[in-house]
């Protein structure tokens, strides 16, 4: 039983009116990402002597799985910090509550000024030449 010709699910998407070199779908776009992406497989020469074409459109297809899902994360943490900063914005009691769960769960709330002296004065000892102290 042989093989047939390799291919790739997600299949090309090069955009209208794109060069080769430009499309999405080019082999010349895939090699490109591939050697950023991979280092060890910095040229087209190497890419086609060390993987077979199998190889080379299972890789992308999974980097493109890869990619896709990333985007949706994203996209789905964009759209929620809309939604919390439209509610925090219209509420004061919300913004505090907002306010109180950051500064919680991140360290970062306001510095009292004993505390802001001693930074100030932790950066004058390790970086002099950015602190002026008079």
């Amino acid at each position: 039983m042989g093989c047939g010709k390799p291919f790739a699910r997600h299949g090309a998407r090069g955009r209208t009116g794109a060069t080769e070199a430009e499309s999405e779908g080019s082999p010349l776009a895939a090699y490109e990402w591939i050697s950023t992406t991979y280092p060890g497989l910095s040229t087209p020469h190497r890419i086609e002597s060390e993987l077979t074409d199998e190889q080379l459109a299972g890789y992308l297809d999974a980097a493109q799985d890869r990619i896709s899902a990333a985007a949706k994360t994203r996209f789905i943490s964009a759209v929620e910090a809309v939604r919390v900063g439209t509610v925090v914005a219209s509420d004061r009691k919300a913004a505090s509550r907002w306010r109180s769960y950051v500064d919680r769960h991140t360290g970062h709330g306001a510095m009292n000024p004993q505390a802001l002296e001693a930074q100030i004065m932790s950066l004058a000892r390790r970086h002099p030449e950015y602190v002026v102290v008079n």
